[in-house]
């Protein structure tokens, strides 16, 4: 890797690394972001780039051995890259062979790529929730966007203070975000429609 920044050094660019599939119970996960470490303390030109499930990628910036990773300059990108790739992946799937696809083809892609993105993401990170956590989420379905916390604890029949707690918990998941003081919203985007439908089945 020192071999590879020097070389890198000589065009004045520096090395952007990424990770998919983020997983805090990978042992190797965990030797490279401290490893990651030590590039950033040598003063090494280099980036971290890491997608995964939300509450996958906050057991690991909890992770005790790589706090560095908590407490350094973090940029968090709206909406979903892996959407992206789906719909790019099944337009061309359902062109079958074409060299060119059409309109009808992203329009069906899209469609398969939603359901994707319900079974790969949402599913996942709507089971990992809690009873609680699920229950500040119903509550939150009320709103037509942003949500007071104080009118969730309402809802939910508990204290402000008891329920900040949940608010905290899906906000460090990525699945809401604050809106200014005592406001929130949802910030996983299709998880408001994907809740919806699943407490409708229920």
């Amino acid at each position: 890797m020192n071999a590879l920044f020097k070389g890198l050094d000589q065009y004045g660019i520096g090395l952007l690394i990424t990770v998919d599939e983020v997983s805090a119970s990978l042992d190797e996960m965990i030797s490279f972001a401290a490893t990651y470490q030590l590039f950033v303390r040598e003063g090494k030109r280099v980036g971290l780039l890491m997608a995964g499930l939300p509450h996958q990628v906050s057991a690991l910036l909890r992770n005790q051995t790589v706090s560095f990773l908590h407490r350094s300059v973090q940029h968090r990108l709206s909406g979903v890259p892996f959407m992206m790739q789906l719909v790019g992946y099944r337009s061309w799937d359902v062109s079958l062979g074409s060299c060119e696809i059409t309109v009808k083809d992203v329009q069906r892609g899209v469609a398969l790529a939603q359901g994707d993105l319900d079974q790969r993401v949402l599913e996942p990170t709507f089971y990992e929730l809690s009873d609680g956590d699920l229950a500040f989420l119903r509550a939150m379905l009320e709103d037509q966007d942003v949500s007071l916390v104080a009118d969730i604890a309402q809802r939910m029949g508990v204290a402000s203070n008891y329920a900040s707690q949940y608010r905290a918990r899906l906000v460090e998941q990525g699945i809401i975000g604050t809106r200014g003081r005592g406001k929130i919203a949802f910030d996983m985007p299709h998880f408001k429609e994907f809740l919806l439908s699943k407490f409708a089945e229920a």
